[in-house]
């Protein structure tokens, strides 16, 4: 971090003891990981973290789930796992908040993972947290290095974190999930159409970059509203999905070109508009995501990406499908409010 000093965020969290289980699939309809979930869904395994990517006739999924429900899934793990030897991976979920939409805290958690040797397994937004799916066997490395580029009130080292921790590791048990409803609650739904999508497609060397270019662009970049990464090789590659206001496009270009010289770094960009919701019972029920893939199914909607993390789902659609992408939601959802967001 060299004389920057540390940004003070309220906390963080760890779920451990969890699986991750990438799939890749063809085809634009996502059948396998759709049909997955469901079938998670009817063994009431709960999800504490998604994301799904769609490029071009790939879908990229992320699953996680907890290693207690193992037996349960592991006799209908699709043939698509990316996985070593086609098995889920143990991990854990560490989740920082807020975010405040500044894309200084990315940058600062990618940069400060690529320099303790992290490649973490993906990372997502939600509304209020950063969560990041790393290696079981790299959780304490992972908090480690948390502390160089952020403090935590008064948490001044990992030691005490840990200390304040004992007694509550059940604690952070946040999935999205839903059981019986024919229509789950939410407490509302918001969107915006007006987006900019940046796609870029990285190799271990170069996410330091990445991150660099978000941690610059915190004061003139305008505010993160999405932010997921997908893997398209376990191993030494990824994608990471950046959408910011449009009128900040021009700015997150000329960044994002300065770095695209590099060999193992490339970009894309394209419009994109974004509906995100959280709930009641997304927190402790089964079934959510599969509730929401099969009402854009059935409405014609095609999601570019989506993130499920922290008791919440955001979205990423093209613009022109947003009215259809709303109304499916209310059909499917009991949605008190719907909220545009300023362009």
């Amino acid at each position: 971090m060299g004389t920057c000093a540390p940004l003070s965020l309220g906390g963080f969290k760890i779920l451990d003891q969890v699986l991750w289980t990438p799939l890749a699939e063809t085809g634009l309809d996502g059948s396998p990981g759709r049909e997955f979930c469901s079938l998670l869904s009817t063994r009431e395994v709960n999800l504490p973290f998604l994301t799904l990517e769609r490029s071009g006739p790939q879908t990229c999924w992320n699953i996680v789930f907890g290693s207690q429900d193992a037996p349960h899934a592991g006799a209908i793990f699709p043939d698509h796992i990316l996985c070593e030897e086609g098995a889920p991976m143990p991990g854990a979920v560490l989740s920082l908040f807020p975010h405040r939409n500044d894309p200084i805290v990315a940058g600062r958690l990618i940069q400060a993972f690529a320099r303790a040797g992290i490649w973490p397994y993906v990372l997502a937004y939600s509304p209020s947290a950063l969560s990041v799916v790393v290696p079981s066997a790299a959780v304490a490395q992972a908090t480690e290095a948390i502390f160089g580029p952020f403090c935590f009130g008064t948490f001044h080292t990992p030691v005490d974190w840990r200390l304040a921790q004992q007694g509550k590791e059940a604690l952070f048990k946040e999935v999205v999930a839903s059981f019986s409803e024919k229509r789950p609650k939410v407490y509302g739904l918001r969107w915006s159409d007006n987006l900019r999508l940046f796609i870029l497609d990285l190799e271990k060397a170069t996410m330091p970059l990445a991150g660099r270019i978000l941690e610059a662009l915190a004061a003139t970049g305008g505010p993160l509203h999405f932010l997921m990464s997908s893997l398209s090789d376990p191993v030494s590659r990824t994608r990471l999905l950046i959408a910011v206001p449009e009128d900040a496009r021009f700015a997150w270009s000329a960044a994002i070109g300065r770095g695209a010289d590099q060999e193992g770094f490339s970009a894309s960009s394209r419009p994109a508009a974004l509906f995100t919701m959280n709930g009641p019972h997304f927190g402790d029920r089964y079934g959510i995501t599969s509730i929401l893939l099969q009402g854009f199914e059935e409405a014609g909607v095609h999601l570019i990406a989506l993130n499920c993390s922290v008791a919440s789902i955001t979205g990423l659609i093209a613009p022109e499908e947003s009215d259809q992408a709303v109304a499916a939601i209310t059909q499917c959802f009991e949605v008190p409010a719907v909220i545009k967001l300023p362009a």
